[in-house]
């Protein structure tokens, strides 16, 4: 299966959203809606696996980040080493970008969420 870019993902969340609206084209269309729904979930389970292998490495490199920041910093006690480290931009740009992959796991998830309940819903409307 196809691994999307993130604009691929949101261009295909956007285009599913429009499609959640219940009326008499959309009763009409149930089936390929229902299908539509869940391609876009398993195109976007790929698009979370490399985005989780990304966040475990951004992790990682943060973590090293912030220690090597720590043990430069020029400070009497932990606290204020701490303090000196999270200001060091040796640190601040990979937790920055941490902090973006975080929010795009959670936006995706959110998404996830939506064509899930979104097939559900069109699968009961073909029962119907």
């Amino acid at each position: 299966m196809t691994i999307l870019t993130l604009a691929q993902v949101r261009d295909l969340v956007e285009k599913c959203i429009d499609l959640i609206t219940v009326d008499a084209k959309g009763l009409a269309e149930a089936k390929e809606r229902c299908a539509k729904f869940l391609t876009a979930q398993a195109l976007m389970t790929n698009y979370m696996e490399v985005l989780e292998v990304e966040i475990g490495k951004h992790d990682a490199v943060t973590e090293a980040a912030l220690s090597r920041a720590v043990s430069e910093a020029d400070a009497k006690n932990v606290t204020e080493k701490k303090l000196l480290a999270q200001a060091n931009p040796f640190y601040s740009g990979p937790k920055v970008k941490l902090t973006e992959l975080k929010a795009q796991h959670n936006w995706l998830k959110t998404h996830m969420k939506i064509m899930e309940n979104s097939h559900i819903m069109y699968r009961q409307y073909i029962r119907d």
